[in-house]
């Protein structure tokens, strides 16, 4: 390849990346009402008619959801950019990328409550008294907020140690008014000392690193109620190979290892989970979802 080509390759590349950005912009001036000069507003939207995209009947909470999950993605890329040489894990602090990967995961209970009918038994343990939902690795907490407006009977125990994260999710979760049904613990996912609570528990796949998977899986097998069950997510995207390629590069950088179902699935029977399934992904939010059940029940 001459240089010639590859300047063109990467033009051609960034035009991609600022319809991204255009795109997400978009998204926070129309879901949190910013005032934007009228003329880059005008640019904007005609990016979006270009693209084909129609923001009309989107709620300020689903707008918020996709800028946030464009705000992270193009966050993610410049400090990948910035910094190709450090060790992989998730050491982002950025306020930025921390609020969007929240945003982004706040659509994963919706894809949860979609599958329930298929997960035996599930729909009966969250509508019961106390039923309980596990975040690990909730990070600022919008997926917690999220759970809990989905499931209006569920109280949330939410883990994580960043202190980044956790800092922005005792905000987020007092701006939602919901201090007295999300539980935040300042812990590792491994030090859990929970014992057959828990009735659904969420598995943050791309942050788990080789050595913590199988203390992690063991401990969340523990914290479920005999019948329970947990959901190992992971990162997804198109169906092609330079997506596989990106989904893979960008749960290694998060320090994950695990970047497959059928990984995944072995894990979870491994660990002594059953009836471990992948529900066919018919669904947009990023994220595919391997789930396993406590035996019993």
């Amino acid at each position: 390849m001459t240089l010639d080509e590859l300047l063109a390759t990467i033009g051609r590349l960034n035009a991609q990346s600022e319809a991204l950005a255009a795109l997400g912009a978009l998204l926070r001036i129309r879901g949190e009402g910013l005032q934007a000069d009228p003329d880059v507003e005008q640019r904007l939207d005609d990016v979006a008619r270009q693209l084909g995209v129609d923001l009309a009947g989107l709620g300020d909470e689903q707008l918020a959801i996709a800028a946030g999950m464009a705000r992270m993605l193009l966050l993610q890329s410049a400090e990948l950019v910035s910094d190709p040489a450090r060790p992989p894990g998730w050491v982002l602090d950025d306020p930025g990328v921390l609020q969007g990967a929240g945003a982004t995961s706040a659509a994963i209970p919706q894809v949860m409550q979609h599958l329930v009918p298929q997960l035996d038994g599930l729909a009966a343990l969250l509508e019961r008294p106390g039923a309980t939902f596990l975040d690990i690795g909730s990070g600022v907490a919008l997926m917690s907020v999220a759970a809990c407006r989905v499931w209006p009977q569920v109280r949330v125990i939410a883990v994580d140690r960043w202190e980044p994260a956790l800092r922005l999710a005792r905000e987020n979760i007092a701006r939602a008014g919901l201090e007295e049904r999300i539980e935040l613990r300042a812990c590792a996912a491994e030090e859990l000392d929970l014992d057959g609570v828990v009735d659904l528990a969420w598995l943050p796949g791309p942050f788990l690193r080789s050595e913590s998977v199988g203390p992690v899986v063991a401990a969340t097998l523990r914290a479920l109620v005999p019948g329970g069950w947990a959901a190992f997510g992971l990162y997804a995207g198109p169906p092609d190979d330079l997506a596989r390629a990106l989904v893979a590069l960008r749960t290694v950088r998060s320090g994950g290892a695990v970047t497959d179902a059928a990984t995944a699935a072995g894990i979870l029977r491994g660990a002594g989970f059953a009836d471990v399934q992948v529900p066919v992904r018919d669904w947009n939010a990023p994220v595919e979802l391997v789930f396993g059940r406590r035996p019993g029940g």
